[in-house]
């Protein structure tokens, strides 16, 4: 219920808004377009030095008769404001004078008057045209997936309603590209804006895909679409090779084969049925196998593979199968295993033979090197007796105190300068068998601190001060310990003097325990 003071304002605009002809001061209306569902705001200015009294939008209706008439859209008076009829709750004042309207209607087209009344109760109109724009609804048919069989012709129907303004294009594309430039001009017709339906004519497998009406507005292109899946008769893509086995080997012989739908593929021989083992590889094709474990002479022949699935005619594709006797392949067999054999046989004798002699002559070496003492007897003194006897007894030991070390090896040594230096050399090794005894290698050199031959004496090698059986050694005589031949492991010969060194030594190897070998002249 509108109080007095606001329903004379009310009533006051309203008879001016009814008495006014003119159009903002005679001025073009301006326009404004929007989306139907969306917001919009009616831009209006109006300046005055008086205070505004109230703001009202109106929708100017005209009938045949060109009389105006003005539906009531919103009022502001009084810092109070008010919308009307299918404008309530979506329109306010956007600025001063402004008309902001929200979720857009189709029946919100038309034009609306904007007055303004001041205090001096004058008032002034402004005009403004709204246009209210609705996408298309594009519909395609028949329904989602379309079924047709090769050859037949298919026609796409494409519907377009509720459209502001009308729409300014239409065109189809198949998989997303648009079949005027997809194959000849006589595969399609049809499929424009005078002509909205599509026909495709003698559709193939290569046909099958997604078909869109696209249409061109204003607003946004719109598109739906429908899929087209195209029935087409089985086809051989792939059979095994023609193929010669002998008896008794195992034959496998493969067909694949496409179509939609999936073919059935059999095999047969002579028109006998042929068991098989079907599998599937995709959507349409399909392959199937027949097996022969251990073929014979009477399996030759052409075993022919056969696709259908109802759509057409079937398709059918022959291999040949050649079956051979098999001594000539076995005796060939025999032959090529015989020689295998024997050569794989020489081989591992060769190898045997080339380990045994290596095994043999490293044995030798090491032989010769364990018992080089009778290779050096039997090479320096070639008259002497066979020293392939026993090793001399052991003689028995002296009495602890009758032969020692304690004195110390530079005294002793110096003690036996004054006697005069004798030395012998080993015949036979020798292992110690206690702390106090040397160890002895053959024609290692003694230098002889006590003791005589007959029984155990007291040397000096190799650093060491200690007891040695006199009967493994030889005693040597001034002239054939003068001059000694060391081999060093036959790195090299030098003469060495053994009356200028304590201990015969090499100016290669340094230390005595090194010399291998030596030999006396």
């Amino acid at each position: 219920m509108l109080q007095p003071s606001w329903f004379a304002l009310y009533i006051l605009a309203f008879r001016a808004l009814k008495g006014s002809g003119a159009q903002g001061n005679g001025g073009t209306p301006r326009t404004v377009t929007a989306v139907v569902g969306e917001s919009v705001t009616l831009p209006a200015a109006f300046s005055t030095r008086e205070s505004i009294l109230s703001v009202t939008w109106s929708k100017v209706n005209t009938d045949q008769s060109t009389v105006q008439q003005r539906e009531p859209v919103f009022v502001f008076s009084n810092g109070n404001s008010k919308s009307h009829g299918s404008y309530r709750d979506r329109v306010l004042l956007s600025g001063k004078v402004s008309l902001r309207i929200a979720n857009i209607r189709v029946q919100d087209d038309g034009m609306y008057v904007l007055n303004v009344m001041t205090e001096d109760l004058e008032t002034g109109e402004e005009y403004v045209r709204l246009i209210v724009m609705v996408p298309p609804v594009v519909k395609v048919g028949p329904s989602s997936p379309v079924v047709s069989s090769w050859g037949k012709s298919v026609t796409f129907k494409c519907t377009i309603t509720e459209a502001r303004p009308n729409v300014s294009a239409l065109h189809w594309e198949k998989d997303g590209i648009p079949v005027q430039s997809i194959g000849v001009s006589s595969k399609y017709s049809g499929g424009t804006l005078s002509s909205p339906s599509l026909t495709v004519r003698h559709v193939t497998r290569a046909d099958t895909g997604s078909y869109a009406c696209v249409v061109n507005h204003v607003v946004r292109p719109v598109t739906s679409s429908v899929q087209l899946k195209v029935l087409y008769p089985a086809s051989i893509i792939s059979i095994s090779d023609a193929i010669a086995v002998t008896v008794s080997d195992r034959v496998t012989l493969q067909c694949v084969a496409d179509g939609n739908p999936p073919p059935n593929i059999t095999w047969t021989k002579n028109g006998v049925l042929l068991p098989s083992v079907a599998h599937t590889l995709s959507n349409d094709v399909r392959a199937s196998s027949v097996t022969l474990k251990r073929v014979r002479m009477n399996n030759t022949g052409a075993y022919v593979c056969a696709a259908s699935n109802g759509v057409g005619k079937s398709d059918s594709k022959a291999v040949q199968l050649s079956v051979t006797p098999d001594k000539d392949a076995r005796d060939s067999s025999n032959i090529v295993v015989i020689v295998g054999t024997v050569a794989g046989a020489l081989w591992f004798l060769i190898g045997v033979v080339l380990i045994l002699l290596l095994w043999k002559r490293r044995r030798d070496r090491r032989d010769k090197e364990r018992f080089a003492f009778y290779y050096n007897m039997g090479r320096r003194e070639p008259g002497a007796p066979d020293d392939k006897t026993d090793f001399p007894t052991i003689p028995v030991k002296p009495r602890e105190g009758t032969l020692t070390g304690n004195a110390g090896i530079p005294t002793m040594r110096r003690a036996a300068d004054k006697r005069g230096r004798r030395y012998a050399r080993v015949m036979y090794p020798y292992l110690a068998q206690e702390g106090n005894e040397l160890c002895l290698e053959v024609d290692d050199v003694i230098e002889v601190l006590e003791g005589d031959s007959g029984g155990w004496c007291l040397g000096y090698l190799g650093g060491d001060v200690g007891l040695f059986p006199s009967n493994y050694v030889k005693f040597l005589s001034s002239n054939e310990g003068r001059e000694i031949v060391c081999t060093c492991s036959g790195r090299h010969r030098e003469k060495l003097n053994v009356e200028d060194v304590r201990r015969p030594r090499c100016s290669v190897c340094s230390e005595p325990r090194l010399c291998l070998e030596t030999e006396y002249l």
